[in-house]
């Protein structure tokens, strides 16, 4: 009846639904999933006084307040069901918290929820807790997915201020969705300008794709920001390099390099066969050795 697409099948099917006795509240809610996920937008039943009252007895019911709370929205029937409908959020958002409950309960009650959050402000922040609780990780990640497809400016500040709380694998995931929105990701740009948000925490490949950003607007704004938030010992740093620079790329000098050899290295190292030749030859020190000091070289530095 779901896959029908039709007002009068899906009448049909919430009226056969709602007359079913309580022991098969499982198996309605069930088919009130399928009925939304497969429901087309525009198709929705004229209101009538039986439509009502079967959306209603459903709300009555724990297991299938949380998926028929949708259709309750998307069919307009809000006013119809009355308080009945804030009773039900209320419902639901107490079992999304029950910790008794599967990921995959707690996962269909969540997107239930965000499904009529428009009834209600306080919906966003309760599901958005389960990112930053102690939910598994597995459910914290759907629950990002889910958040991620909102567009709610409340669910981009929930995912924001949740970064420094995440470990790095939930931190890439809720950052990605993040980057998903030019207003999203300019509040993580804000974030950074307001010193609310530490840029070693995003570390330097998604500051890089802040600055690469495809709004060219959130892109410009987040260069000019993380340069500002480099400080003066970075562009202290590049002054420096820019000023060695022009030294740095001009040919060397084989005669003066021969002597400085000489004097500080060929006492242990050798050069194409000459001198001691205790050690290896300078173009090979360092490789696949340690950090630590160097055994019995004369100077205790560490290897480099």
């Amino acid at each position: 009846m779901a896959n029908q697409n039709t007002p009068e099948s899906a009448r049909a099917l919430v009226l056969a639904l709602a007359a079913k006795p309580p022991s098969a509240d499982a198996l309605k809610a069930t088919a009130l999933q399928a009925l939304t996920a497969n429901l087309k937008p525009g198709v929705k039943p004229a209101a009538d006084a039986a439509l009502g009252g079967a959306l209603k007895q459903l709300l009555a019911s724990d297991e299938t307040t949380g998926p028929v709370l949708p259709i309750i929205v998307r069919w307009d029937f809000v006013n119809q069901v009355g308080d009945a409908a804030k009773a039900a959020v209320n419902k639901v958002a107490a079992r999304l918290a029950d910790k008794s409950l599967s990921d995959d309960e707690r996962g269909q009650i969540a997107a239930s929820l965000l499904g009529v959050r428009a009834l209600d402000a306080s919906i966003v922040p309760s599901v958005a807790a389960l990112v930053a609780g102690d939910a598994s990780p597995a459910l914290q990640r759907r629950v990002i997915e889910m958040l991620g497809t909102t567009g709610e400016a409340a669910a981009a500040q929930t995912l924001l201020a949740a970064l420094p709380k995440l470990d790095l694998d939930l931190r890439e995931a809720a950052f990605g969705q993040l980057l998903k929105r030019a207003d999203w990701s300019g509040a993580v740009v804000q974030a950074l300008a307001d010193r609310k948000l530490d840029p070693a925490l995003l570390g330097p490949g998604n500051l890089h794709r802040l600055r690469t950003h495809s709004d060219a607007a959130v892109a410009k704004r987040a260069a000019t920001i993380i340069a500002e938030l480099k400080g003066p010992e970075q562009k202290e740093k590049d002054a420096l390099i820019a000023k060695l620079r022009p030294d740095v790329i001009k040919p060397g000098n084989a005669a003066n390099g021969a002597k400085v050899f000489t004097q500080n290295c060929a006492v242990c190292h050798k050069f194409k066969k000459r001198r001691r030749g205790l050690r290896s030859e300078p173009h090979r020190h360092g490789r696949a050795r340690s950090r630590g000091p160097c055994r019995s070289h004369p100077r205790p530095e560490p290897c480099r």
